[in-house]
């Protein structure tokens, strides 16, 4: 969590003005009216809410689902450990296999 915190304020400010400064100038083509600015509009378009939905995804969704994946892994592996603890609190005490074959030939 906090690798990721720190990764996200480091590079926070060069991706949004990176999108800023590529969507501002591409803002003429998406308000003018000529004839090839009309050809050139669709593209304009594309392109600032293709980038703006690409800086959330950077900025927002990739970090948080980061961290929700690393929560679940943590809780499954608390889990883990609770199970074993609980259900097999001295490993030792068990047999192995190797052991178990063992006695029975012993009993013999």
């Amino acid at each position: 969590p906090q690798a990721l915190e720190k990764a996200v304020r480091s590079r926070f400010r060069a991706v949004v003005l990176t999108s800023l400064t590529t969507v501002a100038g591409l803002a003429p083509l998406l308000f003018a009216h000529s004839s090839l600015d009309l050809f050139f509009s669709p593209i304009a378009i594309t392109l600032c809410f293709g980038l703006s939905f690409a800086t959330l995804l950077v900025l927002i969704v990739i970090p948080t689902l980061l961290l929700l994946l690393e929560n679940a892994r943590a809780r499954v592996q608390h889990w883990r450990r609770k199970l074993t603890t609980t259900h097999n609190p001295n490993p030792n005490r068990w047999p192995t296999a190797t052991s178990a074959a063992m006695e029975v030939s012993n009993d013999q």
